[in-house]
């Protein structure tokens, strides 16, 4: 491989979360108990939470909204309902647990240089989470990972130290078979040490347009230089700390960086080494787990500039933005082909006002029942061209975790 991965960051939730969560949406709510065993001993040594938290789910008898009063209850309300008859410190426990089992595959079978892995809590939490530790590798932090129930369970991030002393095939091996899992962010990296590939290359390759993809408008570049002022006859700016050529932006889901690395770091033995790094971010993607290994593929896809790098194809990770938007139009299209008609009638000759009308073409339906081509994560941004702002968007309808890995 020409590339290597420079930093990741994974979050996944327990299947007991996950059931939780799945009973928020049916706007389940706890019943009874039916053969109630007393609260989980959060002290014990050895507790197997998630046995324990099945067990606790078996015991409840639970009833739906649609069953009771026929209120339609918010999903956020019946969640936390849930966590608190659950116990929060239980859930929390949990989520640690799987943590601390993740953390022991470092040491058993993910570490590649013979180092010990281990964790040291934080004091405050991360990316919403309520609790968080550094992960160490031989006492050196090279990640962090962070953990609560309130948002969905667990997370964690390998800086290039900690990414370099992993086999990536084994991670990718292990979170396959973890449903759910969702890489967050991922660095994907080729270094010029000869320096072949440097700062005006990218600049060239940005004027030739390389950086855009087909039909799309290119994105905004930005440079960045450090250095000091050399004094003399003639002041002069000396950019003894290289140049960086930005492409793109983080928020918008990818970013390319192409800076001067052996002058950012002085060094004597590759002083012209330049640092091609692009980041992706889970933002209107789904960032496979097969980059982790195919890094060549992926870092090319990215941009054609970096499959000129390369001289080689790549496999470009697609957005969901453009697909949604379009099957949104041609849903509203249809429907009113279909159905506009009948709503003409109903608004002008039976007399209903458009909530009348909506209600009574809705009132059979649950909230998260919507059509299929349309249960896809929806834009953080809200839906651009169809005046849908993101507040008014329903993200438990789409079982969304969050974008962490900032």
């Amino acid at each position: 491989m020409k590339t290597f991965v420079d930093y990741l960051s994974i979050s996944y939730t327990p299947d007991v979360i996950n059931q939780i969560n799945e009973l928020a949406r049916q706007g389940a709510s706890v019943k009874a108990v039916t053969s109630y065993q007393g609260r989980i001993a959060l002290q014990d040594v050895g507790c197997d939470y998630r046995a324990e938290l099945k067990r606790l789910l078996s015991e409840f008898d639970f009833e739906y909204s649609a069953d009771s009063d026929g209120v339609k209850h918010d999903y956020n309300h019946c969640r936390k309902e849930l966590l608190s008859h659950v116990g929060l410190a239980a859930l929390d426990k949990l989520c640690h647990a799987e943590l601390v089992e993740f953390i022991a595959m470092f040491n058993r079978e993910f570490d590649i240089t013979g180092a010990e892995w281990e964790i040291q809590q934080r004091e405050k939490g991360l990316f919403g989470y309520d609790y968080s530790a550094s992960l160490l590798c031989n006492g050196s932090d090279v990640g962090k990972v962070a953990w609560g129930c309130k948002n969905n369970g667990c997370y964690i991030s390998l800086t290039g130290m900690g990414c370099r002393a992993v086999d990536m095939h084994s991670i990718r091996r292990y979170f396959d078979s973890v449903p759910g899992a969702k890489l967050t962010r991922l660095d994907l990296a080729y270094d010029s040490l000869d320096g072949s590939a440097n700062f005006a290359t990218c600049s060239k390759l940005y004027k030739r347009n390389l950086f855009s993809l087909p039909n799309r408008k290119a994105p905004k570049y930005k440079i960045f230089v450090g250095g000091q002022l050399n004094h003399g006859k003639m002041s002069k700016l000396d950019a003894c700390d290289g140049r960086t050529f930005y492409v793109g932006k983080r928020e918008n889901g990818k970013m390319l960086r192409c800076y001067e690395k052996g002058k950012q770091v002085q060094s004597e033995n590759n002083p012209d080494w330049v640092r091609w790094e692009v980041e992706f971010r889970a933002k209107d993607r789904v960032i496979p787990f097969s980059a982790l290994t195919e890094t060549d593929d992926y870092f090319a896809g990215a941009y054609p500039a970096l499959a000129a790098i390369l001289k080689e194809d790549g496999k470009p990770i697609k957005t969901t933005k453009r697909t949604y938007i379009r099957s949104v139009e041609l849903a509203v299209e249809n429907a009113a082909v279909g159905f506009g008609k009948l709503v003409n009638f109903m608004r002008n000759v039976m007399g209903k006002t458009d909530k009348e009308i909506v209600d009574r073409m809705t009132q059979h339906l649950e909230i998260d029942e919507i059509p299929d081509r349309l249960n896809i994560p929806p834009l953080d941004e809200g839906i651009e061209g169809l005046d849908i702002p993101a507040s008014q968007l329903k993200p438990h309808i789409y079982d969304r975790t969050e974008n962490h890995g900032k």
